[in-house]
């Protein structure tokens, strides 16, 4: 084979890479996490009633579609119940209740929770209920507002961790990893929960405690 042959073949394998690379590269869907538990999520094991077997995951759409269908500005949320504490060997079996954004039309429902299941699928293996309600979630860096329902029968407010708390526990430059995949996340801290919120397990907890990620994901 001549030299300008064996240099045409390298330089048309080059490109063929780079475009496979670039096009893989490419997210097909990005959207906004938050990740709210009833523990200390970034300081090793749960301390006195800090179980964390209780969470709230939300995935709000931005832009992008999954299995072929458009879920742009939709929301999912998923209940969380385990047995021991999520993110740990012991976390036993995990029930989960589904929420849907109430404007999805049936496929894009079908969409988000598939895309759910992909992004966190061991705590969707035995969802007992999946039901379609008003999902409102906006977030200011580390301040976010999610409410649930017409009435707002769930409610969480988030603000930032103090710079302090960070620093003294050692954690200033870790992450802290997510129940969800590829999700980028920071910590954050509840200051406010609802009636319903409270009695699913999540509580407003002390200004000290790193109980919520936000963040973004991507697949």
């Amino acid at each position: 084979m001549n030299t300008l042959k064996k240099q045409t073949l390298l330089l048309a394998a080059a490109l063929v890479t780079f475009s496979g690379r670039g096009a893989h590269a490419e997210p097909v869907i990005v959207g906004e996490y938050f990740e709210a538990m009833n523990c200390d999520v970034g300081l090793g094991p749960a301390r006195g009633e800090s179980r964390g077997d209780h969470a709230i995951v939300v995935w709000a759409v931005s832009r992008g579609s999954w299995d072929g269908v458009e879920l742009g500005n939709l929301t999912i949320v998923g209940f969380l119940d385990a047995e021991g504490r999520l993110k740990t060997v012991s976390e036993g079996k995990i029930r989960s209740v589904v929420i849907i954004d109430k404007q999805a039309s049936e496929a894009q429902a079908k969409a988000l929770l598939s895309m759910a299941v992909t992004l966190a699928p061991r705590y969707f293996e035995d969802i007992v209920r999946i039901e379609k309600k008003n999902i409102s979630y906006k977030r200011v860096d580390e301040d976010t507002h999610l409410e649930i329902g017409d009435s707002a029968e769930v409610k969480i407010r988030t603000t930032v961790m103090p710079i302090h708390c960070e620093s003294v526990c050692g954690n200033a430059d870790k992450p802290h990893p997510s129940l969800s995949r590829l999700a980028h996340s920071r910590c954050s801290k509840i200051i406010t929960t609802s009636n319903a919120a409270t009695a699913g397990g999540l509580r407003q907890n002390n200004p000290d405690k790193q109980s919520a990620l936000v963040g973004q994901f991507e697949l």
